[in-house]
């Protein structure tokens, strides 16, 4: 492991930059140190590469939607057994008013990207998917902890 003092500016994530010059873990990747160590990659992030690899969220609220609507979508939408490639964390559940998705994506680029060109077309090809459009919150991760 390379020495921490000759390395001023890495950071542990979700700590300034400035602060806490050590090892950071990638942040928002499906993957262990262990695999970082036998791809190879380096599991040093600068500030500089912490800052462009913001993940980015989306929180859809859907008004009525059920479990039912909500397994329809994800088997259209998602490959069989997992998410759509960029997308790293998927929590749902029911709410107060019907059922809530919310997404992490590894960039906001990456969600467009899904949203256009599968999403979208999902909920204009009709059938039991969730009730649209949303409301529907999206925002870059600028702390984790």
């Amino acid at each position: 492991m390379a020495d921490m003092e000759s390395e001023p500016n890495k950071a542990l994530v979700g700590f300034s930059c400035f602060t806490l010059p050590v090892l950071a873990a990638e942040r928002h990747k499906p993957h262990s140190w262990a695999t970082v160590a036998r791809s190879g990659e380096s599991a040093w992030r600068t500030c500089e590469e912490l800052e462009d690899e913001m993940a980015y969220v989306i929180v859809n609220d859907f008004e009525g939607g059920t479990r039912e609507q909500y397994d329809a979508t994800t088997a259209v939408v998602h490959p069989a057994g997992g998410l759509p490639p960029g997308q790293t964390h998927h929590y749902a559940g029911p709410s107060t008013n019907g059922w809530v998705v919310v997404a992490v994506w590894e960039s906001k680029e990456i969600w467009e990207k899904f949203r256009d060109e599968t999403l979208l077309p999902a909920f204009q090809g009709g059938g039991s998917v969730l009730p649209g459009p949303p409301k529907t919150t999206e925002f870059e991760v600028e702390l984790e902890l």
